[in-house]
């Protein structure tokens, strides 16, 4: 007869593995979570401080336009004006570039004459101009000289 094997004992699995899992995830999650804690509060204080920098940028802007309408207020009454007021500027550019100033003394060539510089006259087209200084010489007289005849 067949004798059955005497039943072995079941070995029992230990939990101990699932619970130090278990544990193991419930800290990851309780790290992430006080990270995202963190973030948010970082996050909360740099939009606080950029709310505050765009109310400062607002007042300085709320500044700025009142001036600019205080100012525009002002410069109406010279409207009219303008075009004459930039033609004026255009002169005084061109008339700093030149060699020599007005009521400055200098020689007419060839006969070393001194004079005296009272105007300048500039005119032109489109496609030439000339400039011509109008000198006072010593005698009274008056006469139109081109720059290269000039010397200091």
């Amino acid at each position: 007869m067949e004798t059955t094997p005497a039943a072995e004992p079941v070995k029992q699995k230990s939990g101990w593995p699932k619970i130090l899992a278990f544990i193991f995830l419930i800290g990851i999650i309780l790290y992430l979570a006080i990270k995202l804690k963190d973030a948010e509060a970082g996050r909360d204080k740099h939009t606080r401080k950029l709310e505050q920098q765009i109310k400062e940028q607002q007042k300085i802007l709320n500044a700025l336009n009142s001036i600019i309408r205080e100012q525009s207020g002002q410069l109406q009454e010279y409207k009219p004006y303008q075009a004459n007021i930039r033609a004026a500027a255009l002169r005084d550019s061109i008339y700093r570039l030149l060699p020599y100033a007005f009521g400055e003394t200098v020689y007419i060539m060839p006969d070393s004459l001194k004079a005296t510089i009272n105007a300048i006259n500039i005119s032109g087209n489109a496609s030439e101009y000339s400039i011509k200084y109008l000198v006072r010489t010593r005698k009274g007289d008056y006469l139109s000289v081109s720059i290269t005849d000039l010397k200091k």
